[in-house]
Formats: structure tokens, sequence, C-alpha cells
């Protein structure tokens, strides 16, 4: 009898028949909580479901309108706080536009100062520049300019010795134009034959005498070469390398000294020199078609690089191809043109 009815009240229970269900004013004192539509939305939930009984899924629906309204309310205060930030970054756009001419005055005027101070700048190089470009003037001129002066006063000098006699003579023994005029000729003609031969005589500079006894030496063994005294121009082309080896004038020596070292047996020696060469006077035909022709025929395994340097040759002075050309004009000795012969006939 009791187990009977214990169960039928849980069915009763379960299916919701039977059983009074509150109200939710009176649910709500009973359990002492705030009526629906109170501050906390959850609350409300809560009391709603102590009250009404609901179900699972009529709480879900009531929470996801919670979770809705929520949202509604950050995205209105995110909204809001947009619109204060907007206005502030107006107001602090509005202060630069504001301000913004004078900042471009301020810039334009030290962008004109920077430009006036480089032009400071440069002015002040050109100046120096100027001055000690007139520095160096002004001592040059110093340095000649008093044996000129010297030379003046010496020549006033002399003509006031030689005038003198005749002055005296011509008070003492009457004067005579003629003869006057004659002294004064013969002092005028003694005087401009000595500065002019003193004139004549201008000082050579260091560098000027090197190079006229460079040129000297090597138009000497130049001559020794056509003459085929090859002996005697091996000399001439090393005592200008060895004497004079910063000028210019001893490129070319250096390049007749080993044509000449070829001539003379020394192989190793020409083709050193003939290298060396080849890199200083690259572009000068000659040294192409000499060491063209000494590789071909001295180091046979470098063929290949001594028909590049004949090609080089070619293409600068097409006449290296021509042998009767070469020995006329360039005065190379037998030895060599055999080589370039053997070279030009590939033999």
């Amino acid at each position: 009898m009791f187990t009977s009815r214990r169960a039928q009240c849980q069915a009763q229970a379960s299916s919701g028949a039977g059983v009074e269900r509150p109200s939710p004013l009176r649910a709500s004192r009973c359990c002492n909580l705030p009526q629906h539509g109170s501050g906390n939305p959850w609350i409300t939930i809560a009391v709603q479901a102590v009250s009404s009984w609901q179900r699972p899924a009529e709480l879900i629906a009531c929470s996801h309108q919670v979770d809705w309204q929520q949202q509604q309310q950050q995205q209105q205060q995110q909204r809001q706080q947009q619109q204060q930030q907007s206005h502030v970054c107006l107001i602090a756009n509005a202060g630069n536009r504001k301000n913004r001419p004078h900042i471009l005055v301020q810039q334009q005027q030290q962008y004109e100062q920077h430009q006036q101070q480089q032009q400071q700048q440069q002015q002040q190089h050109y100046q120096r520049a100027l001055a000690s470009s007139l520095l160096g003037s002004v001592l040059l001129l110093q340095a000649i300019l008093p044996q000129s002066a010297a030379a003046h006063v010496a020549i006033d000098k002399l003509m006031q010795q030689q005038e003198q006699p005749a002055l005296q003579s011509a008070l003492t023994a009457g004067f005579d134009p003629a003869a006057a005029a004659a002294m004064r000729a013969a002092a005028t003609g003694n005087l401009s034959s000595s500065s002019s031969s003193s004139s004549s005589r201008p000082r050579q500079s260091p560098v000027a005498s090197a190079a006229a006894q460079a040129l000297g030496q090597l138009q000497a063994a130049q001559a020794a070469q056509k003459s085929g005294d090859y002996a005697a121009a091996l000399a001439g082309y090393s005592a200008v390398v060895s004497q004079h080896p910063d000028l210019a004038l001893a490129e070319y020596a250096r390049l007749g000294r080993a044509l000449m070292l070829y001539e003379a047996g020394d192989v190793s020696g020409c083709l050193i020199g003939l290298q060396d060469q080849e890199l200083s006077m690259r572009g000068y035909p000659e040294v192409h078609a000499a060491l063209a022709a000494v590789l071909y025929t001295e180091r046979p395994a470098q063929r290949l690089r001594a028909e590049q340097q004949f090609n080089i040759a070619v293409e600068f002075d097409a006449r290296f191809q021509d042998a009767a050309w070469v020995r006329g004009n360039k005065a190379w000795g037998p030895r060599l043109m055999g080589a370039l012969t053997r070279f030009l006939l590939l033999q």
C-alpha cells in the first residue's frame, strides 16, 4: 500500500499532472528572491525556474536572450567609446591643422638656413683654394722675379759705367755726335749680346734634363738596333731602364731590351719582359705581336695564348701580318723575325 502510493507520487511528479504549481510571486516570496525584472537577469532566470517549473529548453532560450542583451549593451558601450575617441582625434587634428602653417614655416626656415650654411661652406672652400693658388703663384713669382730684377739692375749699372767715360771724353775733347752714337751702339750691342746669351741658356729642371738624357740614350739604342748592333742596343736600353726607371720613356726601353734579350739568346728574360710589358703597355700592338711569336716558337704548350695575343695585335694594327713591313719598320732581329714567320706560316 505504501509502496504503490510512493510510485504513484513519483509518476505524477514526473508527468507534472496533479501537482500544484506555485506562482512566481509566491515562489519569490518563499525563497526571499527578487521578482522578475530585477537588476540581475540570471537571478530572474533562477526565480522563473523555481517558480514556474520551466523545462530545460525554455531555460536555454532565456539564457540566450540574456546573452544577446548583454552583447547589445557591450556593443553600444563600444560605439560610445569609439565616438568619444573619434571626437578627440578630430579635436587633435583640428589643432594640428591650425598649427600646421606654423610648422611648415619652421621647416622652410630650417631648410633655408641649411642651404645658406652649405653655400657659405662652399664659398669658404673656394676662397681657401683660390688663396692657396694665389699664394703659390706669388711664391713662384718671388722665386723668378728677383733674378730678372737683379739682371736689369746689373745691366743698368753696366750702361752707366760705359756711358760715363764717353760723356767725360766728350766734355774734354769736344762733342762728336757720331762717335758718341757709335760708342752707345757698341755698348748696347755688348749688353744685348750678353743678355741674349744669358737668356739663351734657360735653367732646366731636373726632370727635363733627365728626360732629355733618356731620350738621347733611347734614340742611340734604336739606331744601334736598326744598324744590327744588338749588343749595343741592349746596353742602351738597359741604361735607360736602370738610370731613368720612372720616366715614360723607360717603358719603350723595357720593350726594346726584351727584344734584344731574345736576340742574345735569353728566352726566359725575353718572356718575362714581354709579359710585364703586356700588362703595362696593353693595347700596344708590337708587344702583343712579339709575345705571340715568342710563345708560339719557344712555348708550344701556350700556342692558344699566342693566337690570342696576335689577334689583339692585329685588332690594333693589321700590318703586323706582313713580315716585310715588320722587318722594315720595327727593325726586329733575325731570330725574332724567324719566330714571327713560323707563326704566320703555322710551322
